[in-house]
């Protein structure tokens, strides 16, 4: 009973062949009926056991569950709340590291439900997590049960974190919408009305070779974003759902139950190829799994003309290696290829997605005409000005239903009885500055003309000038892309000549020079600068160091550098509503 307490998720099983449905045990055959069933602690009375006399004298247990569990089931495993502050003695300790400039890890011990410090001598620099070595205190640099990393060069701190997201992708059919600012209430339950994608009952899995029996939901939580600005509609993030929004999910075991990705190991991969869309820009789409030979080491292989054809594309899943290669014929060898991306997960699903429309959203069935107005509100752009160059809180723009209520009565009466306004509320996308999203920051590499007298604080201040200017709101419409060759154009003309030579340098690691060349904004944003002096160097030159990504972005005020784990991820064919389409596929990052 250590890790029982409010808060912390236990898992029960049935203690026979039967299986779970509404709170009662029932013959396995049963439809819709689940294996095992999840629930919450609400509250433990003193040790949770009575004493060891079990009820209390009310006749009650001394443990409050949130959900119905049936007598006779069977504890399997038990989840710890998960502890999100930190001890004051863990504070006073990093603020002493970070005073003294020290590299150190933070990690999450389930043990004592704490966080905990992993020195600079015991801190792995491996970026596969592994509880292998947690808590190794040898000196070896072996511990990468690290969570986040902080690293620092005598000045400036850079922060590595883990995380892990799931996606669900369409590959051709199935078009999402989901706007994370959008909440639904249904007054009916008392809850909050979320998008889902449900993994229907029909689905087989591996390990019998049988149908689910019962439907895996998961809940929508944000769109995909690209890094030029590009929001994807075939495919979005989703998590374990959460019913009563507690915080704590409902099934943690969501992917484990429906991908088993342990089970026939090298059939559970989905995979991607790249591509150069439209707009000039390097994108991935779903590519056939058939298209390669999986397993996990390189030395599984034999190569051989007679057994493979020229082109033949390998993935060796082994955490120490994850890469794709591809097979030439003439030199009998393998080459590393970054042109495809492999991530655990399944494709070919059945499975049906239901999106929910705020009542202010919702459409009139009976008009012929529908008007799309979207709206930039001066008092939104004002107070957006104003937090941009002072700080505090941020500012948001007014909610559909706002703006319906402000400002139909001024449109109404210029409409036709035929039409419907849908009003869209426009916000500002930052771009470049400490404000930016972090794939968004950049740093504006200039060379200044030798021959000039102009000091390089004179020349950053009037490049910053230009770049607002370039950036004011007349220039621009709700939509518009931005290109880079038009804005080095622009502080050309308006520094010449005591300049030679500007680019723009992205500050994330990973990104290569060019990436932020083109940016798209949705139909419903415009850009706003939020570049700084601090964000414009003097260099003397252009060179391939000059070039590369600074790797250090900033965070809600915090220097960091992101580096992700491998998630997952589940899609495939669709049913949604009356229609059905299939030969869809997914891809996890």
């Amino acid at each position: 009973m250590k890790f029982a307490k409010p808060g912390a998720l236990i898992k029960f099983t049935s203690p026979d062949t039967r299986k779970f449905l509404n709170g009662v045990l029932v013959t396995s055959t049963t439809d819709n009926a689940e294996d095992r069933v999840w629930a919450k602690i609400g509250a433990v009375v003193l040790d949770g056991a009575n004493g060891g006399t079990g009820n209390l004298e009310s006749g009650v247990g001394p443990v409050t569950l949130n959900n119905i569990v049936p007598d006779g089931s069977v504890i399997n495993a038990i989840i710890p709340k998960f502890t999100t502050a930190f001890a004051s003695t863990l504070e006073t300790d990093l603020i002493d590291r970070i005073e003294a400039y020290e590299d150190f890890g933070l990690r999450y011990d389930t043990d004592s439900e704490t966080w905990k410090v992993i020195t600079s001598t015991n801190l792995s620099t491996s970026t596969v997590f592994s509880l292998d070595e947690q808590g190794s205190t040898t000196d070896t640099n072996a511990d990468a049960s690290w969570w986040y990393k902080f690293t620092n060069d005598g000045n400036t701190y850079t922060v590595q974190y883990r995380k892990l997201d799931y996606f669900f992708e369409s590959e051709s059919q199935n078009k999402f919408h989901y706007d994370v600012k959008e909440k639904m209430y249904d007054y009916t339950t008392g809850k909050s009305v979320k998008d889902t994608v449900k993994i229907l009952k029909t689905n087989s899995i591996v390990s019998t070779g049988n149908s689910v029996g019962y439907p895996i939901t998961w809940q929508v939580v944000d769109v995909v974003t690209e890094i030029d600005g590009f929001q994807d509609n075939r495919k979005v993030k989703v998590g374990f759902h959460d019913d009563d929004d507690d915080g704590v999910v409902d099934n943690p075991e969501l992917f484990d139950i429906f991908i088993e990705p342990t089970t026939s190991e090298s059939t559970k991969f989905v995979f991607s190829e790249k591509y150069i869309s439209y707009d000039n820009i390097e994108r991935f789409r779903p590519y056939a799994a058939t298209n390669f030979v999986v397993t996990k080491n390189e030395t599984d292989i034999t190569l051989s003309t007679t057994t493979y054809t020229d082109g033949q594309l390998f993935y060796f899943y082994d955490s120490a290696e994850d890469v794709v290669k591809s097979f030439s014929s003439t030199t009998n060898t393998l080459t590393t290829s970054t042109d495809y991306r492999a991530r655990r997960g399944r494709s070919s699903i059945d499975f049906q997605y239901k999106h929910h429309a705020g009542q202010e959203t919702r459409i009139d069935p009976s008009v012929s005409n529908i008007v799309d107005v979207y709206l930039l509100e001066r008092t939104y752009d004002n107070l957006y000005r104003i937090w941009l160059q002072d700080g505090g809180t941020k500012p948001t723009s007014s909610t559909q239903d706002q703006l319906r209520i402000s400002y139909a009565g001024i449109l109404n009466p210029l409409k036709s009885l035929s039409d419907q306004i849908i009003y869209h509320p426009v916000k500002y996308k930052i771009l470049f500055g400490t404000s930016a999203e972090e794939q968004l920051q950049a740093t504006f590499k200039v060379v200044k003309n030798p021959k000039t007298n102009v000091s390089d604080a004179v020349i950053k201040t009037r490049i910053i000038s230009a770049i607002n200017d370039f950036f004011a709101l007349d220039n621009w419409d709700f939509g518009d892309p931005f290109y880079f060759t038009e804005l080095a154009a622009f502080i050309h003309n308006q520094l010449a000549p005591d300049l030679l030579t500007v680019v723009i340098v992205p500050n994330q690691s990973g990104q290569t020079f060019g990436s932020l060349f083109q940016i798209n904004s949705a139909a419903d944003e415009i850009f706003i600068s939020g570049a700084t002096v601090d964000d414009v160097s003097i260099i003397t030159a252009l060179g391939a160091n000059q070039l590369a990504a600074s790797g250090t972005v900033v965070t809600s005020s915090s220097t960091s550098t992101s580096s992700t784990t491998s998630g997952s991820a589940v899609s495939g064919s669709t049913t949604s509503g009356s229609g059905s389409s299939s030969g869809s596929s997914g891809a996890g990052y």
